[in-house]
């Protein structure tokens, strides 16, 4: 297709943006950008209709007897027209080029951006926590949704409004506490939780294999459980009380007395503690191969001078599995794909000789 403008579309919002003019070439690009075989919008477009051919969405309600009319009752999943998405992919490298030369967004603006995770900013806001409180020095987090919180007790204005303060509320997922609290009898809850909600499937009924039952627990339950586990301070009592869990739940699937030996569950479980401390290590590779100038490399160089609880954490797992420790994969980084690889084979007697073999 020749580069001729095929349209014009005026903006008003930024003065080097007033006049801006779509190319063929920048539709070719954004077209074949689409991911396939995704649900089409409300105007029943699919992304194939635009391959094949050469921001308006529809909230999900929750279903019969919530309100209509109340915003709450509407699912935060979407659906966009597929013309709009085209329409916001031709749009969106110009705008961000432009926000670039202001510093928009701002690094501390984690939501909506490329490279970015719920998990590495819950964790800088961990540390962030740690370091304040090596100094002696109170954290205050204003949240959003702190309507949602308990135990709570007004001490804050906002000019002639009381924003109430809690002492326990979740973030991105992960409960902040003010003081120290035992994180296991929720790990555990969440994925029996998960687990029960599976009984029509035969999964705990019996009415599948062990090790059927055991890959819905791997692909389902766990990942649900540990969810933010690597940033939260397990003792070795904790874990085991994780391990202890996950086999007494197999034990009444293969309808085995609790009192018999551990080893009688055979359905290729990983311990949790060790899935556990695969997270924390996971977690560590990311940090280590982030660009040296975002805030939460900085933020765990911080940390890592001041050696927070965190860190100590993470320095006795990487020892604990023979791996190199912070300073030195700082010095001598190892690519986030092989880390991975590393992680995997942590604690699994079966990947021994193949670690010697890299060394």
């Amino acid at each position: 297709m020749d580069e001729q403008p095929s349209a014009e579309l005026k903006i008003n919002t930024s003065s080097t943006l007033e006049t801006a003019l779509i190319t063929s070439k920048e539709l070719d690009n954004a077209i074949f950008s689409f991911k396939r075989g995704k649900a089409s919008g409300p105007d029943d477009i699919n992304p194939e209709h635009l391959i094949y051919l050469g921001s308006l969405k529809d909230g999900l309600h929750k279903g019969k007897g919530n309100n209509p009319g109340d915003p709450k009752n509407y699912r935060g999943i979407t659906l966009t027209s597929t013309l709009c998405k085209l329409l916001e992919l031709v749009l969106k490298p110009r705008i961000e080029s432009s926000l670039s030369k202001c510093d928009i967004p701002d690094e501390l603006q984690f939501g909506f951006q490329k490279g970015h995770s719920c998990l590495l900013t819950s964790c800088c806001l961990e540390l962030v926590l740690e370091l304040n409180t090596l100094s002696r020095k109170p954290t205050y987090v204003a949240l959003l949704d702190a309507e949602k919180a308990f135990d709570r007790h007004p001490a804050w204005h906002l000019g002639d409004v009381v924003v109430q303060t809690a002492s326990l509320h979740p973030h991105l997922g992960i409960i902040k506490s003010s003081i120290r609290r035992d994180p296991t009898e929720d790990i555990i809850a969440k994925g029996l939780k998960t687990f029960y909600a599976l009984t029509g499937s035969g999964a705990y009924t019996g009415g599948l294999l062990p090790n059927h039952s055991a890959t819905l627990w791997k692909v389902y339950c766990i990942p649900r459980m540990l969810y933010g586990v690597a940033i939260m301070t397990l003792t070795k009592g904790m874990k085991r009380r994780l391990d202890q869990a996950q086999q007494q739940l197999f034990k009444q699937i293969l309808g085995i007395p609790k009192t018999a030996a551990d080893e009688s569950v055979l359905t290729g479980l990983i311990p949790l503690s060790t899935q556990v401390d695969q997270e924390k290590l996971l977690l560590i590779g990311q940090l280590l191969n982030l660009p040296h100038d975002r805030f939460e490399y900085r933020t765990f160089l911080h940390a890592l001078s001041s050696q927070t609880t965190s860190i100590k954490a993470w320095q006795d797992t990487l020892s604990r599995y023979k791996l190199p420790d912070l300073h030195s994969l700082i010095l001598q980084p190892v690519p986030y794909s092989q880390w991975k690889k590393l992680v995997k084979c942590a604690g699994r007697p079966s990947c021994k000789t193949e670690k010697k073999a890299n060394a």
